[in-house]
Order: C-alpha cells, then structure tokens, then sequence
C-alpha cells in the first residue's frame, strides 16, 4: 500500500491581497494590412538599404535587415493572451506583482473603439510603463477601484506617441 502525501502548489508570487478585477487581453495588435501597405513598406526598406550601401554604412545595414528580419518574425506569430489582475494590494500582470507602493500613479486613454488602455508609471527608473488593454473593462469602475490606492495623471490627455505611431502605421 502506498502512502500518498498531498501535493502543496507553490504560488510564485507573495500573497497579493483580494482581487478586484481581472481580465484577458492579446499581447499585441494584429493589423490588416493589404498589398499596398507591404508595397510600401517594401519601398521604404529598400529605399533605406540602397541609401545604406550608397553612403556605405554597413550598421545602417545590418539594422535595417534585422529590424526586417525581426518583423517577419514576430507577424508570424499569434499574440499570446495576457491574464491582469486588480488586487487591493497591486497588479498582476503574467506572473509578475507590481505593488502600489512601486507605482507612482496610472491614467487611462478612452477612445473606443480603437484606443481603451490603462497606464500605470512606476516610481522606478528601471522599470518600464505598464501599458494594458482595457478590453470589455468598464473604464469608471477601474478608474474608481485605482483611486482607493494610486493618484490619477490628468496632464496625460492622449496615448504616447511611439504607441500612436505604431498604431496608424500598423506595426
């Protein structure tokens, strides 16, 4: 007869206090883009390769063909989707928590339908903005369940530029 010993699972993450809300959202956006837009894109990089080779700049080169080789890449691929947490103690993006104490404050950019995201800025330098995706999330209940723990940035009126770029440019 063997002696079964209960399994105890280890959590990875300290104990992050009761959950507030929780959604799923796509790691990334994936555009339609149509032959006019390859054609484009297409024409630049090449435009930039022959300027690189012209002025014989073979960094220049050798970015612009693993930047290329990079985007392949990464279109090829579906977007993983990521599970957030809203606890009363902090965030749970993946398996990382992000302590309010380590959050210096968050606002929110609602434009639907294209726009619907939640900024969190850390008070660390070494730690990059948190940027998630509201989804189906209604916007006032969140921001109303924050306020109970972070400071809201109002000067914060429109989403950053490299994400606006990215977003009209479809990359």
């Amino acid at each position: 007869i063997e002696n079964k010993q209960p399994t105890e699972t280890v959590s990875p993450l300290p104990p992050v206090g009761e959950a507030l809300a929780s959604w799923e959202y796509p790691e990334f956006m994936q555009f339609e883009r149509g032959w006019l837009w390859y054609l484009i894109a297409g024409l630049v990089t090449a435009g930039m390769a022959a300027y690189a080779i012209w002025d014989q700049n073979w960094l220049f080169l050798i970015i612009i063909v693993f930047a290329t080789l990079i985007f392949a890449l990464a279109n090829m691929r579906q977007p993983e989707r990521l599970h957030v947490i809203i606890t009363n103690k902090g965030v749970i993006l993946r398996d990382k928590f992000l302590a309010y104490q380590d959050i210096r404050n968050f606002w929110m950019i609602y434009q639907p339908p294209m726009v619907k995201s939640l900024y969190f800025e850390p008070r660390s330098f070494f730690i990059t903005r948190l940027h998630i995706h509201l989804e189906d999330q209604n916007p006032v209940d969140i921001r109303e369940m924050l306020l109970q723990f972070l400071e809201e940035d109002f000067s914060k009126e429109e989403e950053p530029q490299s994400e606006l770029f990215g977003r009209l440019l479809k990359l």
